[in-house]
C-alpha cells in the first residue's frame, strides 16, 4: 500500500466520484459534469488496494475477487477511528462491487459457489449504520434496506444496516449473508378513519380531480428518462394501482419491531406519515396522514409514490411537483410549465389528456336506460320470486356487456295490451302483423 492511509485511498478515489467502469475505463467527477480519462496507473492502484485483478468486469469477477475487495475495505476503515467520515465514499465502493457480482432474480438462490459461508462473505466486516452512527459489524449479523427512507424509517430500531441505501442492496448484502430488513420486521399499523375526498389537508382542498391531475403529471415526468416502452407501461401500470390503493387516514401510527422480538420488542408506537400495508411481499394499501402539516404531507406522498412504484431515484422529482400541485385547485398548467423547465416536451392539455387516458375506467358509466321489470313469468310463483330471481342473476355491481344476453330489455318487451294472458306464450295477432306465431323469451 506504500504506507497510504485510508482517507488518501478512499477520499481519493470515491469523494471525488472517481469509479471504474467494466470496460477498465475511470469516470471522474468533481463538481463538473462526468468525463472518461484513461488512467491505467489509478485503475492498478484501486485494484490493488482491494486485492483484486487489475481488470474489473462482471465475468471474470469471482468469488475470491469479492472476498478480497469487501474484506479489504473492512480493513481499511478498521484503522480509522471515525469510519461515518468514510461513508458516501464506501457506499460508492459497494454499489460497484454489487454492479460486479452476478446477477440475481429476487426469490432465486444464490449459486453453490457464492454462498456466504463458502466465499467467507459472511463473516467480512461491513459499513454499517447503526441509530444515528456507523460502525463495522460482520455482514451475518447486518441488514439491509433498498433506499434512505427506508433507513430513516427502521433507524430507531437500533438494528445494524449496511451502508448501501439504494436497490443494489439487495444483491450486495444477500451475497454477503446479510438479511434483508423489510421481510425481518413486523408493522403494526393504528389510524383513525376518515371520509372519502375531498378533504382538506396541508391547509388546501385535495379532489379527486387533483389527485388524478397530479399522478397524470407524475407519469409524464418519469416519462422523459424511461428509454423502455415496457418501463413507460410499467410506470403506467404502478401508477394506476397507485391511485386505487391509496387511503387517507388520521393520526397514522406505526408499531416497528423485528418478528423474532430480538430488538426493541416492547417499543411504542410512533406517528408514521404513511406506511404501505403488505400482505406477505405483495403492497395491498397505501396508507398517508391526512393531518400532517404542508411540508410533511407533500413529503408523505413522495414517499409513498416513490416507494411503492421502487423508483427512489425520482425523489427529488417526485417531491417537487407535488410541492407545486398542493394548494393549487386545477393543477394543470402550473405543472405543465414545470414539466417543461426539466426538459419534458409537453404541449399545453397534455396532463388532462393523460389524465384522461389514465383515469378513463373511472370515468366510465353504464350506457344503459332504467327498464322496467318484466312481469312475473307463472301465476304459481311466490310474490318475492322476482325479487330472488334478480339476486340470484344480476352482479351487485352493474356492468356494461356486448354480449347477447337472454333478459328482454325495452325494446323486446311488447305492449301490455298485446299479451293475452299471463303465462301466454304466444303474443296476441293483430290484423297488420305477420301471420306467423312470435315468441319471446321473458313471458
Amino acid at each position: 500500500m506504500g504506507g497510504r492511509t485510508i482517507w488518501g485511498i478512499l477520499n481519493s478515489y470515491c469523494p471525488c466520484s472517481v469509479t471504474v467502469s467494466r470496460t477498465g475505463r475511470t469516470a471522474v467527477t468533481a463538481g463538473f459534469p462526468p468525463r472518461e480519462t484513461d488512467e491505467p496507473e489509478a485503475v492498478s492502484t484501486l485494484a490493488e488496494t482491494l486485492g483484486i485483478g487489475r481488470r474489473l468486469d462482471q465475468e471474470s469477477f469471482s468469488p475470491r475477487d469479492a472476498y478480497h475487495a469487501i474484506n479489504r475495505i473492512g480493513e481499511l476503515l478498521e484503522s480509522s477511528e471515525d469510519p461515518a467520515q468514510f461513508a458516501s465514499a464506501v457506499e460508492l465502493l459497494y454499489t460497484r462491487i454489487a454492479e460486479l457480482l452476478p446477477g440475481l432474480e429476487q426469490g432465486e438462490p444464490l449459486p453453490s459457489e457464492w454462498r456466504p459461508d463458502e466465499t467467507g462473505l459472511g463473516d467480512v466486516d461491513l459499513l454499517c449504520r447503526v441509530g444515528q452512527g456507523y460502525e463495522l459489524v460482520p455482514a451475518s449479523e447486518a441488514y439491509y434496506v433498498r433506499s434512505r427512507s427506508s433507513r430513516d424509517r427502521y433507524a430507531k430500531l437500533g438494528v445494524p444496516i449496511l451502508a448501501l441505501f439504494k436497490p443494489e442492496a439487495a444483491s450486495f448484502g444477500s451475497y454477503c449473508g446479510a438479511r434483508d430488513l423489510r421481510t425481518a420486521v413486523r408493522r403494526e399499523p393504528a389510524y383513525e378513519d376518515c371520509p372519502p375526498l375531498p378533504l382538506s389537508m396541508g391547509n388546501a382542498d385535495v379532489d379527486q380531480a387533483w389527485l388524478e391531475t397530479l399522478l397524470a403529471a407524475l407519469l409524464l415526468r418519469l416519462r422523459t428518462n424511461r428509454q423502455s416502452a415496457s418501463l413507460v407501461d410499467q410506470d403506467r401500470s404502478a401508477t394506476r394501482t397507485f391511485y386505487e390503493q391509496l387511503t387517507f387516514v388520521e393520526n397514522l401510527d406505526l408499531r416497528i419491531s423485528l418478528a423474532d422480538g430480538s430488538w426493541d420488542e416492547n417499543r411504542p408506537p410512533e406517528p408514521q406519515a404513511y406506511h404501505l400495508e403488505r400482505d406477505g411481499d405483495r403492497i395491498v394499501r397505501v396508507l398517508v396522514d391526512r393531518t400532517l402539516d404542508r411540508g410533511a404531507l407533500v413529503d408523505a406522498l413522495t414517499g409513498a409514490y416513490t416507494e411503492r412504484l421502487d423508483i427512489p431515484q425520482y425523489y427529488e422529482a417526485v417531491n417537487t411537483l407535488v410541492d407545486y400541485a398542493l394548494g393549487e385547485p386545477e393543477p394543470g398548467t402550473t405543472l405543465e410549465n414545470r414539466l417543461r423547465t426539466v426538459g419534458s416536451d409537453v404541449p399545453s392539455g397534455q396532463v388532462e389528456a393523460t389524465r384522461k387516458e389514465l383515469f378513463a375506467e373511472e370515468r366510465d358509466e353504464p350506457d344503459m336506460e332504467e327498464e322496467p321489470e318484466p312481469v312475473a313469468p307463472e301465476p304459481y310463483m311466490a310474490d318475492d320470486s322476482e325479487e330472488d330471481d334478480r339476486s340470484e342473476h344480476e352482479p351487485a355491481e352493474r356492468t356494461v356487456s356486448t354480449e347477447t344476453s337472454g333478459t328482454a330489455h325495452s325494446a323486446q318487451v311488447p305492449a301490455i295490451d298485446s299479451v293475452t294472458s299471463i303465462g301466454d306464450r304466444q303474443i296476441a295477432r293483430t290484423s297488420t302483423q305477420i301471420q306467423k306465431p312470435i315468441y319471446t323469451s321473458g313471458f
